[in-house]
C-alpha cells in the first residue's frame, strides 16, 4: 500500500515539475528521478521513537524515560515540522513511574499508603488507658514509633502490710511510732492501697501512750501528781513570814521554784543600851540628860526594844539632880572622858571601802576577809581612817573594836571638852594637857624603844617580820614609844614605807581633877581577859588565846581587852591592851597583860 501511495506522489510530483514549465524539456533519467523524489519524501516525514510521522502530525514526547515513585512524568507535545524535525526537547516516547515498596509491622504487610494501629506499650496499671496510634506505610517507612500491635489494661493488685494482705482500694489506720511519751498523743495516718502502693508513710500498726515518770525531788521520790510544799528560804528574818509554794510532780518535772523543805522565823534580835542587851520586847529606862540643876527633875522615857530597834531617843542610863560640887564633880569628869570616847556601829563595807588608797587601790585589798594582815590593818589604820574622816565629828582618831556579820563597832576620840559640863569644869579641863596627840615618827625609832629580852635586836621589833610581829609593833612598841615621849600610852595607826603615824594617849590626866580614878591600868592574865569574850563564835576559853592565830591575836587586844574593862566590874566604857609580858613559865594562860580602861 506504502508503495501504490508513494507511486502516486511521484507521478503528483512530476506532474508538477512538468505544468511549471513553458514547454516540455528532456525526460530526466531513471537515476536522477529517483534521487530527488527521495530527498524530497525525506523532507516531508519526521522520525520519533522510531516511527515516521508526516509533517504537521504531533506525538507526546516525555522528558524521561521512568521516575522515581511519587514523582510524575513530565510531557510535552511535539509537532513534525516541514523540515523533517520535531518541535520541542523531550526525547522519549513513554516514561514509567516507580513501584512503591509496602512496609513490615508485627509480622504482617502494610503496603505503600496501608496504615495500621499501633500502642507504645503491651499494657497499662489499672485506672489508665490503652493510647493507640495510627501508622500510615510511605514506601517502606512507617510513620509514629509505637510498636505494639495489641493491648490491655491490668488488673489492679493487691497491697502487703504488717504480714497481711490488704485489696485494693482498702484503707487501713497507721501510726508514726509504736509508743509515744506520757502527755503526748500518738500521730495516725489513713493509708490507701492503690495498685500495690501505699499512700501515706506510717510504718506502725498500732500506738501506745507511755505511763508518767515519777519526781526524784530533794533526796524524795515523788508519783506523778503528787504535790508538796516548799519554802522559799529555810528562814527568814523576825517579822517576816515564810513564803511558801505548792509544787507539783508531772511526768518527772516539778512545777515551782523554791527548794527549802522548811521554814523557820528567826527571833528577835536584841538592842544594845550604853553597854546593856535589852531583848527584843523588853524595855529599858532612859533619860533626856545625865544630870540636871539643882531644883529641876530628870526626864525619862521607857524605850522598848523591837528586833534590834530602841523606841525613843534619850540616850542616858542616869540622871542626877545636880548639888553644889567642886568645881568638876566625877560625873562631869565622866562625861567629859566619854567624850572624848565615843561608841557607835557601821557597815564593814563602808570602812573598808573609806580605808582604799594608792597602796591598796581596790575594795579586795582592804577586805578583812581577804588574809590576816588586811585583817590588822582593818582593826587599826581602816578603822582609824573612818573615824577621823567622819565629816563635823572632830574625831582625832579611832579604832574598831568589834566586827559580827557585816557590821562592826568603833570608838572614835576627839579633843574638845563636851558642853554638857559646867563652864567652870570646862575651863579646868582647858588647862589640862591634850590628852591625844598625833606625831610622826620612823619606823627604827620607834623599833629601838621596843627591844626588850624577848626581842633583843631591831629586826626583831620590825613590822616587816610577820603578822605576828606587825601586831605586836603596832600596839605595844607604839604604847612603849609614847609612853618614853612622856605619854602614858599609844598605837601606830599608818605606815607609809617606814614613817610612822602615831597616837600617843594622856588619857589617865583626867584623875589630876579629884573626882576619882576615871582612867586605870589594870593587870590580867591572858585567861582572865579569855574568859571575858567567850561568846557563840568562840565558845571556848582557849579559844581566844592570841597565839592562835594573827586574827585572834588582833581579836584579843582590841575586842577582848574591851570587853574585859565592860564586863570585869571597872565600871568602864571601854579599853584595849597596852602590854603583853613575856611568860617564863611557857603557860600562855597564865601570861600577865597590861589593860588601859576607861570610865
Amino acid at each position: 500500500m506504502l508503495r501504490s501511495y508513494l507511486t502516486v506522489i511521484v507521478l503528483t510530483l512530476l506532474s508538477f515539475s512538468c505544468s511549471q514549465k513553458t514547454g516540455f524539456s528532456q525526460a530526466p533519467t531513471s537515476a536522477a528521478l529517483t534521487s530527488t523524489a527521495t530527498d524530497q519524501i525525506n523532507q516531508m516525514f519526521c522520525s520519533f521513537g522510531g516511527k515516521k510521522y508526516m509533517t504537521g502530525n504531533s506525538v507526546m514526547a516525555y522528558q524521561n524515560s521512568s521516575v522515581a515513585v511519587g514523582s510524575k512524568c513530565m510531557s510535552e507535545v511535539r509537532t513534525c515540522l516541514a523540515n523533517g524535525n520535531f518541535s520541542g526537547t523531550f526525547s522519549f516516547d513513554s516514561c514509567s513511574a516507580g513501584v512503591a515498596s509496602s512496609c513490615l509491622f508485627n509480622g504482617a504487610t502494610i503496603p505503600h499508603g496501608g496504615s495500621v494501629k499501633a500502642y507504645p506499650s503491651s499494657s497499662v496499671a489499672t485506672g489508665q488507658s490503652c493510647i493507640a496510634e495510627t501508622r500510615v506505610c510511605n514506601n517502606g517507612t512507617l510513620s509514629g514509633s509505637s510498636t505494639y500491635a495489641t493491648c490491655n489494661v491490668n488488673m489492679p493488685k493487691a497491697c502487703l502490710f504488717n504480714g497481711q494482705t490488704v485489696s485494693n482500694g482498702m484503707n487501713i489506720v497507721t501510726y508514726q511510732s509504736s509508743s509515744v511519751p506520757y502527755g503526748q498523743n500518738c500521730i495516725s495516718e489513713t493509708r490507701k492501697c492503690t495498685d500495690g502502693n501505699w499512700s501515706g508513710s506510717y510504718a506502725f500498726p498500732s500506738c501506745s501512750v507511755g505511763a508518767p515518770v515519777s519526781c526524784n525531788f530533794n533526796g524524795q521520790i515523788l508519783a506523778h501528781n503528787q504535790i508538796i510544799t516548799m519554802y522559799q528560804a529555810a528562814s527568814v528574818s523576825f517579822g517576816q513570814s515564810c513564803a511558801s509554794q505548792v509544787r507539783t510532780c508531772s511526768n518527772g518535772m516539778m512545777s515551782g521554784t523554791y527548794t527549802a523543805s522548811t521554814c523557820s522565823v528567826q527571833a528577835a534580835a536584841s538592842c544594845s543600851f550604853n553597854g546593856q542587851s535589852i531583848s527584843s520586847g523588853q524595855s529599858v529606862t532612859a533619860y533626856t540628860a545625865a544630870s540636871v540643876p539643882t531644883g529641876n527633875a530628870c526626864l525619862s522615857e521607857t524605850r522598848i526594844c523591837t528586833n534590834g530597834t530602841l523606841s525613843g531617843s534619850a540616850m542616858n542610863s542616869s540622871c542626877y539632880v545636880k548639888t553644889a560640887v567642886p568645881v568638876c564633880t566625877q560625873l562631869e569628869v565622866l562625861l567629859a572622858t566619854k567624850s572624848y570616847i565615843e561608841t557607835f556601829t557601821a557597815p564593814e563595807s563602808d570602812v573598808v571601802s573609806n580605808c582604799v588608797d594608792g597602796v591598796n587601790p581596790t575594795y579586795q585589798s582592804n577586805d578583812p576577809n581577804g588574809s590576816d594582815w588586811n585583817l590588822i590593818r582593818f582593826f587599826n589604820t581602816c578603822g582609824n581612817r573612818y573615824c577621823t574622816s567622819r565629816p563635823g565629828k572632830g574625831y582625832v582618831e579611832g579604832r574598831v573594836t568589834e566586827r559580827s556579820y557585816g557590821v562592826v563597832t568603833l570608838e572614835c576620840r576627839r579633843k574638845d571638852p563636851p558642853p554638857t559640863v559646867s563652864d567652870a569644869c570646862q575651863q579646868k579641863l582647858l588647862t589640862l594637857p591634850e590628852p591625844i596627840v598625833v606625831k610622826s615618827v620612823t619606823e627604827s625609832t620607834v623599833g629601838a624603844a621596843c627591844i626588850d629580852s624577848s626581842y633583843p635586836t631591831l629586826n626583831e621589833n620590825s613590822m616587816s617580820m610577820d603578822n605576828s610581829h606587825s601586831i605586836r609593833f603596832l600596839y605595844t612598841c607604839g604604847s612603849r614609844w609614847c609612853r618614853s615621849q612622856g605619854f602614858s600610852t599609844g598605837r601606830v595607826v599608818e605606815n607609809n614605807y617606814g614613817n610612822l603615824t602615831v597616837n600617843c594617849y594622856r588619857e589617865e590626866i583626867f584623875n589630876q581633877l579629884d573626882a576619882g580614878t576615871i582612867v586605870s591600868y589594870n593587870p590580867a592574865s591572858i585567861t582572865d581577859i579569855s574568859k571575858n569574850c567567850v561568846d557563840a563564835v568562840t565558845p571556848g576559853v582557849t579559844d581566844s588565846y592570841p597565839s592562835r592565830s594573827a586574827p585572834n591575836q588582833i581579836r584579843f587586844i582590841n575586842t577582848c581587852g574591851n570587853r574585859y574593862c565592860k564586863m570585869k566590874g571597872l565600871g568602864a566604857s571601854g579599853g584595849w591592851i597596852v602590854e603583853m609580858f613575856a611568860n617564863l613559865t611557857g603557860d600562855e594562860g597564865n601570861t600577865m597583860t597590861s589593860v588601859m580602861c576607861m570610865k
